[in-house]
């Protein structure tokens, strides 16, 4: 993870606490890959991260990974459906609608059994 660096943390205010964690070892060498990378500190790079996590616009508790696949996802979408016309000659707009309506109303469920099904995977190869 390459945290956004904010220009306002070259202000010097000083900072009054100290959080503490523990990590693996392979966290740790990733930790201090993503720093160097950087040109900044672990610390440093660890309150970038942490800070970034916190000003996120949407609140979300995603991983940039995440945005960046349904980014995709909503780009192929949009080729699809302007696509999707031309493959298909004499398809009305009010057909085109239907279709879009049909996908749009089980989708949210579908994504969330999904989810759920991953996360219930994870969780019993991690016991």
């Amino acid at each position: 993870m390459k945290p956004h660096l904010d220009k306002s943390l070259k202000v010097k205010t000083p900072l009054e606490h100290t959080l503490a964690t523990r990590v693996t070892s392979e966290e740790l060498y990733d930790i201090r890959a993503a720093a160097f990378a950087c040109g900044v500190t672990t610390s440093h790079w660890l309150r970038d991260a942490a800070i970034a996590c916190l000003k996120r616009n949407d609140g979300s508790q995603h991983a940039p990974l995440e945005s960046t696949i349904l980014a995709e996802i909503m780009g192929l979408r949009l080729v699809v459906l302007n696509l999707y016309p031309h493959a298909i000659p004499g398809l009305s707009l009010a057909n085109l609608h239907s279709v879009m309506a049909h996908a749009e109303s089980g989708k949210h469920l579908e994504v969330a059994r999904l989810l759920s099904r991953t996360k219930d995977d994870s969780d019993s190869s991690a016991q």
